[in-house]
């Protein structure tokens, strides 16, 4: 009795590991670049960093601040938006695509001169 309701626990416990893995994976993130948006629809189309253009169903709330050419991180799952950030401080590009480095994006680090060797830095 014992070391059938062991097994049974045992596969029950596997099921659901493998359920929770599968819906972990299909929940991804995308960086790319807003070509169409359209609240009253609750569509927005991206192109992402690659090239790729995917359309998206969301919800109005997500999509009100939204303009073609904001750069946004985008938290989906299959074809629906679960989360928009607008990634602020970013520029648009020209021509749709991400931006190139140096143009915007994320900060570049700052380099510091280091001091001569043999000689500690004034405070």
């Amino acid at each position: 009795m014992f070391r059938k309701l062991s097994s049974i626990l045992a596969v029950g416990l596997a099921m659901l590991l493998v359920a929770s893995a599968v819906t972990l994976a299909a929940e991804e993130t995308m960086a790319g670049t807003v070509q169409k948006v359209d609240p009253q629809s609750g569509r927005i189309t991206l192109r992402s960093e690659e090239g790729k253009t995917m359309e998206l169903q969301a919800p109005a709330a997500l999509l009100e601040d939204l303009e073609t050419g904001d750069i946004v991180l985008v938290r989906m799952s299959g074809q629906k938006a679960m989360d928009i950030q607008k990634q602020e401080g970013v520029q648009r590009p020209g021509m749709g695509g991400m931006p190139q480095p140096g143009t915007g994006g994320a900060p570049q680090p700052q380099r510091q001169e280091a001091p001569p060797m043999g000689r500690t830095p004034r405070q």
